[in-house]
């Protein structure tokens, strides 16, 4: 009697269980009611962070032993047309005495000393350069701190606090 009562138990869960996951599959017709299930899935990242991957160099220009100005490279930009420009850019906000200069210009006799640096936030790069200039003359040196907002994502945009984006002071240091 034992043996057909533990085969009848046996049948009652299998078909119980049975019954259970049937249960659990079946839509209803109220469509208030949603079904839900015991199994979770995530789903793939889809707002990756386009900047993760940007890092900032310091590169250097120099011309004989007078000129030494570091400027600033971004690389890791999603978009390598973006990176070309953005670097143009601050290549250009960094070096533009020594790149516009006109051929028949006569040289000066001034050392120049340029330091960069750089914070960033999201997607703004603050850069400021800071220019030393000592003339061959004996007077004080000059120095001119310059800041400029780079936005990394669109480099032709204006930022959108203006007041901040130029800073230019030239002080006699000394």
């Amino acid at each position: 009697m034992k043996k057909h009562t533990l085969r009848l138990l046996a049948v009652f869960l299998v078909a119980s269980m049975a019954l259970a996951f049937a249960a659990c599959g079946k839509a209803t017709d109220d469509p208030t009611t949603t079904n839900t299930t015991a199994s979770t899935t995530t789903a793939p990242k889809t707002t990756a962070d386009p900047l993760e991957q940007v890092q900032i160099h310091v590169e250097k220009y120099t011309e004989g032993d007078r000129v030494s100005v570091e400027y600033l490279s971004v690389t890791g930009l999603p978009d390598e047309n973006v990176q070309n420009e953005l670097n143009e850019a601050v290549k250009e906000f960094f070096l533009w005495q020594w790149l516009v200069t006109a051929p028949d210009a006569e040289p000066d006799n001034a050392t120049y000393v340029g330091k960069a640096t750089y914070e960033l936030d999201g997607s703004l790069l603050t850069v400021t350069r800071t220019l030393d200039a000592v003339l061959e003359s004996g007077t004080d040196p000059v120095q001119s701190v310059d800041k400029e907002i780079f936005n990394l994502l669109d480099p032709s945009s204006e930022p959108a606090d203006e007041s901040s984006t130029t800073a230019a002071s030239e002080v006699a240091v000394g």
